[in-house]
């Protein structure tokens, strides 16, 4: 960019503007005319001889092809600058452009590091809310190995506790058909000691029927016998 401003800058001084090679042409145009019109004075004068005349006019044909010589050179020198001119306008709209996108691409460097600066500060968050997490789940980690440990113990526990459920359930069905055994022969024993009893009852029954039966036969053979001993006493009596 410096580089084309700079040789733009040199083109602005060393080339001759439109207006000073117009001025010199029009200069060169006006001497010529006043030498034709020198000439012909001289010519009319007659003071002049022929041979000095052809000089004079030879002198100003060739400052007349000199002229025209000029005229195409400076009507290149003309093309070139307006063509170096169209260039540095060029250059200038493409350093223009350039100035603009400069700023643009500052403009978006500012936002870049904006978001840059933002997306540092995001990252720092979360690798803050990381470690915090990796931390937690440390202690997510060691709590639920207590939780695990704990488990194992209680399932432990709780199988000791189910083993000695079931020898306590086997004794208890032990003890249980072993009652309903002594039930069994405790109804046993009262149903034949209900028998012995009854059959006692009757017994006693038979036996107290026989005793009053017994007392009543004996009452009666006293009877009897008291009767026949006062029968037997009678004659006694009678005799007497």
């Amino acid at each position: 960019l410096y580089r084309t401003l700079s040789i733009t800058n040199d083109l602005d001084d060393l080339t001759p503007s439109s207006d000073s090679t117009t001025e010199d042409i029009e200069s060169l145009s006006s001497i010529y005319k006043e030498a034709i019109v020198l000439i012909e004075e001289l010519s009319l004068d007659c003071k002049v001889d022929s041979v000095n005349l052809l000089k004079v006019q030879n002198i100003f044909h060739g400052y007349e092809r000199l002229i025209e010589h000029e005229k195409g050179r400076y009507t290149q020198l003309l093309e070139k600058v307006k063509k170096f001119k169209n260039q540095r306008n060029e250059w200038q709209k493409n350093l223009e452009d350039l100035k603009e996108m400069k700023s643009i691409l500052d403009h978006q460097k500012v936002q870049y590091e904006s978001e840059i600066t933002s997306l540092k500060f995001c990252l720092k968050q979360e690798e803050e809310k990381r470690i915090g997490a990796d931390v937690l789940n440390e202690k997510n980690q060691e709590q639920l190995k207590k939780k695990d440990e704990q488990y194992c113990m209680q399932m432990e526990e709780k199988q000791e506790l189910e083993l000695m459920l079931r020898s306590k359930e086997m004794e208890l069905k032990t003890l249980t058909n072993h009652l309903k055994q002594v039930e069994e022969e405790r109804n046993e024993t009262q149903r034949q000691l209900c028998q012995e009893q009854n059959a006692r009852a009757i017994q006693e029954d038979i036996l107290s029927t026989h005793f009053w039966r017994q007392k009543e036969l004996e009452e009666e053979s006293k009877k009897v016998a008291s009767k026949h001993s006062e029968v037997s006493t009678l004659p006694n009596t009678l005799k007497i």
